[in-house]
């Protein structure tokens, strides 16, 4: 079933995802557009997309690697801590990555 094919680890932030993180909070602090509207994939990096699902929160999917997606939740302080460095951990939803 699809339901044991996700599961929820606390992943160490790799390079890659704390650099867009880093861009995202610049973007979020400047109110450039693309975090300021309602999107799913305005925000965009090598590895990954997000945008701004509610009010406050963002949504991402980052691939770390050739096999794996993470699906991830953040508010605007977390993201911020997240490509400051100041948190080293995110809390993800992993699934099979899948072509398409």
């Amino acid at each position: 079933s699809r339901m044991t094919e996700q599961r929820s680890i606390l992943a160490p932030v790799p390079d890659e995802l704390r650099e867009f993180m880093a861009d995202v909070a610049d973007r979020i602090r400047t109110q450039d557009d693309s975090a300021t509207m309602y999107s799913d994939d305005l925000l965009q990096c090598q590895h990954g997309y997000g945008g701004r699902v509610t009010k406050k929160e963002f949504e991402f999917v980052f691939f770390p690697n050739a096999s794996e997606r993470w699906t991830f939740r953040l508010l605007a302080d977390e993201v911020d801590e997240i490509g400051s460095g100041n948190r080293e951990e995110v809390r993800v939803r992993v699934s099979p990555r899948t072509s398409g």
